[in-house]
């Protein structure tokens, strides 16, 4: 798919789309967000804000769904390796020291000072 150049006469003159074109939509439509996505989401992760966890897990979401689909469109053989990724980084995402680390401080959601016995 990379590299390889559409004939752009030839696709709107032909009743069905070449896998050329096809596979290059694919990755327009689901990679770009996901670029997107991950650079606000990391931003968010440098700056420790509490919503950086949910933008990583809808991220990494959004790359395992799109990863999914060209694993049942028998695309090639890169969807084993995005698959691995997302997994590996969702499973991070959801360890201890990564969920604690963003959360917000204790009483600081309601603005008061936190209850003593």
């Amino acid at each position: 798919m990379i590299g390889k150049r559409i004939d752009w006469e030839r696709e709107l003159a032909a009743a069905a789309q070449s896998p050329v074109l096809v596979g290059w939509s694919a990755l327009l439509g689901t990679g770009v967000p996901v670029i997107v996505l991950a650079l606000v989401a990391a931003l968010a992760l440098v700056l420790r804000r509490p919503s950086a966890w949910t933008l990583a897990m809808l991220g990494q979401g959004v790359l395992l769904f799109g990863s999914l689909l060209a694993y049942f469109r028998r695309e090639s053989d890169w969807v084993y390796l995005l698959m691995v990724v997302g997994i590996s980084f969702v499973l991070y995402l959801n360890s201890y020291a990564v969920r604690t680390a963003l959360q917000p401080p204790q009483g600081a959601e309601s603005g008061s000072a936190p209850y003593e016995r």
